[in-house]
């Protein structure tokens, strides 16, 4: 079994199957993915042993499957309750697929004790909670830059003062996409291609010619949406150094990235910017607004409008897990992100 890399251990960092335990300035270089699908019932581990209640979870040695029941709080960003369960076998369905995953993990050997309670958050509180402390609880699913403030400030168990957490990207994450009414023929123009369409590479999209729609775009305000911070960061790199939305010198307060930025002047006259998702996605069901931007899953809370095109920049924000400080069990906390950062459920 791979060691824990000590926070002074200035060697290349580890991964422990799907864990991640690096340097701040590491965790926000270097970029990670993928999933393995294992078949894991009845893993993880041998007999009690490490103490009487306790034997070696999925995830090595921190990780702990107890022969107690165990109740753990997670606090986990609301937009994840649109993440919907899609697990067909009757055993493990769910209204997200965050119990859905729960379900998995409870059917795993010795674990069926283990339950779980959510308490869904706001990103910004959640952001807000991860700087200042968190007054219970055991784990926390937040967007990563969240997540890495929590390390930061020692509201997240980092394991011996490292920084341990679970890129769960694989399941969770946020990608920009346009939307219109549904029925609508708004639709943005061609791209600079042979065929109209984006090259293989993305090098030319037709996010690119927003310049030259003829309509108007609603977008949410980013410090309230994170529909908002994915359309704000494709627009920046739409065109791959001379973006359509541009941040300043210093990040937006706190370091948000995709807010504190402005508008293009070629597109700044057609973006209308709506206090909240809701209101944006309303303008466009309306008609008030030809187009809008949402992200690939809470497109699906509107039923009224309809995914046109998506640009192609790839994921642009992961959810991570991570223990809290609080938790009195911080083993089985990483036993349950360890088996998931490992399958693809």
């Amino acid at each position: 079994m791979a060691a824990v890399r000590h926070p002074e251990d200035r060697s290349s960092p580890r991964r422990l199957a799907g864990t991640y335990l690096l340097t701040r300035r590491q965790a926000c270089l270097l970029a990670f993915g993928g999933a393995s699908t294992l078949a894991l019932s009845g893993c993880g581990g041998g007999t009690f042993g490490v103490d009487a209640d306790t034997r070696e979870g999925f995830g090595g040695t921190y990780t702990e499957v107890k022969s107690y029941p165990v109740s753990l709080k997670f606090y986990v960003d609301k937009n994840l309750k649109y993440h919907g369960g899609d697990d067909t076998d009757p055993q493990y369905a769910a209204k997200t697929s965050l119990e859905m995953h729960f379900k998995h993990y409870q059917a795993q050997q010795d674990r069926s004790d283990v339950s779980f309670d959510i308490e869904w958050i706001d990103m910004y509180e959640m952001h807000e909670l991860a700087q200042n402390g968190f007054p219970d609880g055991d784990a926390i699913i937040a967007l990563d830059q969240t997540v890495g403030v929590g390390l930061d400030s020692g509201a997240c168990n980092g394991l011996d003062g490292g920084y341990l957490y679970y890129d769960e990207g694989s399941h969770w994450n946020e990608r920009s996409v346009m939307v219109r009414a549904k029925g609508s023929k708004a639709h943005l123009p061609k791209a600079v291609t042979l065929d109209g369409e984006d090259s293989a590479d993305g090098t030319y999209n037709r996010l690119q010619q927003l310049p030259v729609f003829k309509g108007k775009v609603a977008v949410a305000d980013p410090y309230h949406s994170v529909e908002a911070r994915c359309a704000n960061i494709v627009l920046h790199e739409a065109t791959f150094g001379s973006g359509l939305y541009h941040y300043p010198d210093n990040l937006a307060p706190e370091g948000w990235k995709g807010c504190g930025g402005e508008y293009a002047a070629s597109i700044a006259d057609k973006i209308v910017v709506y206090p909240t998702q809701k209101e944006a996605m309303q303008a466009v069901a309306s008609g008030e607004c030809d187009l809008g931007f949402s992200t690939q899953v809470l497109a699906s809370r509107f039923s009224k409008v309809e995914i046109c095109y998506e640009p192609p920049l790839g994921q642009q924000f992961s959810y991570w897990g991570a223990a809290l400080s609080n938790s009195e069990y911080p083993g089985v906390v990483w036993d349950f992100f360890s088996l998931l950062s490992q399958t693809s459920w």
